[in-house]
This record gives C-alpha cells, structure tokens and sequence, in this order.
C-alpha cells in the first residue's frame, strides 16, 4: 500500500520546510519571503513579530 499526500498536507508539508529555513534567520527579508509566500498560514504572527524585532521595532 503506497501512501500519497493530499494537496492540504503538501503544501503544510513545503510551509514547514521554509519556515524551518528561516527559523536561524537574522535577516527581516527572509520573514518576509515566508510572509508574502504563507499570508494566511501557521507563522505569520510569529514572522511578522521577527521582522519587528530584526527591523529594531519593539
């Protein structure tokens, strides 16, 4: 029995490997990459946060 993935688990699946790409980031621009790819997605608070605090904003 092989096991395929459906479109929603895919795309969850790419969100986290480019999420986990930035995690280490200390580049604002690279939060923003994942915020204009993944808008409505899983990390969107927690990149905007990064670019705040990257971007010298409190």
């Amino acid at each position: 029995m092989s096991s395929s993935l459906t479109g929603d688990s895919l795309l969850v699946q790419v969100e986290l490997a480019y999420w986990d790409s930035d995690t280490a980031s200390r580049n604002p621009e690279e939060y923003e990459a994942y915020l204009e790819q993944f808008p409505y997605e899983g990390f969107v608070g927690l990149a905007r946060a990064r670019v705040k605090a990257l971007r010298g904003g409190s």
